[in-house]
């Protein structure tokens, strides 16, 4: 599990470990890019109660990546549904389709959905745009 994972566990049997197997062909900086461009903009969708919910499970590394969201929020409000998907995408690096974007995404979060309770991870899912609460749900797809 994330929680009591330390910054060299990111890199060695930890989440990028774990990414990378889920995404063949991903460098550790790329998978780790993925998860936050992922965990940056799915945090904007969540109030601040559901942020600090997320937090607590995952690796410390993302951490900071969705108490930032809260300020993208206060500055510029919710992410509109459909943006998800092209703003994670613009800020991890573009793959080759829009079915390797989505893909890729629905990937990492199943992998930090995994990680996550059921009850906390159900809280998540309600505050999700459909779209999106699909993916959340999703198991992951082999890359």
């Amino acid at each position: 599990m994330f929680q009591g994972e330390t910054k060299n566990m990111a890199n060695k049997n930890g989440f990028v470990d774990e990414l990378q197997a889920q995404l063949p062909g991903l460098s550790g900086p790329q998978a780790l890019g993925w998860a936050s461009a992922a965990v940056k903009h799915l945090a904007q969708y969540l109030d601040a109660s559901g942020r600090e919910e997320l937090a607590k499970y995952l690796p410390p590394s993302l951490v900071p990546v969705a108490e930032e969201a809260a300020k993208v929020v206060e500055l510029f409000g919710n992410e509109k549904p459909g943006d998800f998907f092209l703003m994670a995408t613009i800020d991890a690096g573009a793959p080759p389709s829009k079915a390797g974007a989505r893909r890729t995404l629905a990937t990492v979060l199943a992998t930090i959905r995994k990680h996550i309770p059921d009850r906390p991870a159900a809280e998540i899912e309600k505050a999700l745009p459909g779209e999106i609460a699909e993916l959340w749900g999703a198991e992951a797809f082999a890359a």
